[in-house]
């Protein structure tokens, strides 16, 4: 991130909007980017594999610059993970609408002739013990959708000025963003 703006950041918007997740291992990657320490998620299930904790250990990568994360109902799963851990640690602050709610585990096991069964084996749970399933995410700032938002996101040509959502989170990095730059 660095390297592409020429230089430290000032702030940066980490837009997680209509993401569905994905693999566990990569929403701890993302998270722990932002974090210099602490749990990022704990997971709760009867035996012991289903139960862990990932923690972050490599370091804040912006140096304590603004973050601001956005959010929707489509945002999901692992894209859930990262949200909560920047927010429970108050290393970003969430804007627009609470997330899908989806903090559960799944884990596929074979049958015989090919075929599988999915199996619910944890509970996902936020650095402060919050379960997100069926709850969600809920943002800090509260920002609904513009009108198209999905339309617009889909082909690439967001119009910051009709994004609500986005135009907030701008706004939310501003004074945070100053002062981080002062600092340096």
């Amino acid at each position: 991130l660095q390297e592409a703006s020429g230089g430290m950041l000032d702030g940066l918007v980490l837009d997680l909007r209509n993401n569905p997740g994905g693999v566990l291992d990569a929403a701890v990657g993302v998270s722990d980017l932002f974090l210099d320490a602490g749990v990022i998620v704990t997971a709760a299930g009867r035996t012991r594999e289903a139960r862990f904790t990932r923690s972050a250990h490599r370091g804040d990568i912006l140096d304590g610059a603004a973050m601001v994360v956005l959010v929707n109902s489509g945002s999901a799963s692992a894209s859930e993970i990262v949200a909560g851990a920047l927010q429970d640690h108050n290393r970003a602050t969430i804007v627009g609408t609470p997330t899908f709610g989806k903090g559960l585990v799944q884990t596929v096991m074979p049958l015989s002739r090919g075929r599988a069964i999915k199996l619910t084996t944890s509970r996902y749970y936020t650095p402060s013990g919050d379960s997100i399933h069926e709850v969600g995410v809920q943002p800090d700032v509260f920002v609904a959708e513009s009108p198209g938002y999905p339309d617009l996101s889909l082909s690439g040509l967001i119009d910051r000025e009709a994004d609500a959502q986005l135009l907030e989170a701008v706004e939310q990095l501003q004074p945070r963003a100053v002062m981080h730059s002062k600092a340096q």
